[in-house]
């Protein structure tokens, strides 16, 4: 006698079940595409919805750090008007210019830095809020420095050695905390990695 083949198996098993089951076999494959397609419509949906989520999510954080970068931009160039300020008055007691009066420098100092100071005063909470708390750290250090430097450009004098020497000893604090800031706000901006 000989092996029966697959397809002699196969189709033994079939008339034994009888066409019925055929019919069955094949209802259940229709009705099993309809449900696996309204599964992934499902899945579709809702993967396009969390993904139109994530898109708003998204330009609410751009526009988040975008105001952010203009905040600590803003916080810099303000102190960088102090530090110029304050550079100038330590290098030199008088500014010589072809075409305009000459300049005291500490005069000149003495009249611009209330304004400056009345400035970030009124951007301090602001401030607080923004700034990474290491560069918050060192704008209290720079605020005493230059209040420091304030009181030692009142008091100068500018025919004694002592004076000089304090004041250019004060202007390289600032400057230490100026290069200290600029590092920080260069990690925090991630401006190495543009």
């Amino acid at each position: 006698m000989t092996e029966p083949s697959v397809w002699s198996i196969a189709g033994a098993i079939l008339a034994s079940l009888g066409g019925g089951a055929v019919i069955v076999a094949a209802l259940l494959k229709f009705w099993g595409g309809i449900i696996a397609k309204r599964i992934l419509q499902r899945e579709e949906s809702a993967l396009a919805a969390g993904l139109e989520e994530l898109k708003q999510e998204l330009g609410l954080s751009r526009l988040s750090y975008e105001k952010h970068v203009l905040h600590v931009v803003d916080y810099y160039a303000m102190f960088y008007k102090s530090y110029q300020l304050s550079q100038r008055t330590a290098r030199a007691d008088l500014l010589r210019h072809p075409d305009r009066p000459d300049l005291d420098t500490k005069q000149d100092y003495l009249a611009k830095i209330d304004d400056i100071a009345s400035e970030w005063s009124s951007r301090q909470g602001l401030l607080r809020l923004v700034l990474p708390h290491q560069v918050l750290n060192l704008h209290e250090q720079a605020i005493e420095e230059f209040n420091n430097f304030k009181d030692l450009v009142t008091s100068y004098d500018c025919n004694s050695v002592e004076s000089r020497d304090a004041l250019k000893e004060s202007f390289v604090k600032i400057d230490t905390i100026k290069k200290q800031i600029e590092r920080c706000l260069r990690v925090h901006l991630r401006t190495d990695k543009v």
